[in-house]
């Protein structure tokens, strides 16, 4: 193999490795937006919960402020 085939063999050698990280990148980058998503819908729920949990203390509250009246 002469110069120019050693060449061209080098630069299809670089060239399949930069293909290869090239696709680790964007695996990693879809992995990211993925957890980022679920973070963001775990933080939603955690948020309802709160809310529910916001209303059933002040229920409560109001149920015995409504004992201690009587």
């Amino acid at each position: 193999m002469g110069e120019t085939g050693t060449a061209g063999a080098a630069a299809l050698g670089a060239r399949k490795y930069a293909d290869g990280r090239f696709e680790e990148e964007v695996e990693r980058v879809q992995l990211s937006l993925e957890l980022q998503w679920e973070i963001e819908v775990l933080a939603e729920q955690d948020g309802r919960q709160q809310q529910k949990q916001q209303k059933q203390r002040q229920q409560a509250t109001t149920a015995l402020e409504t004992l201690d009246v009587d």
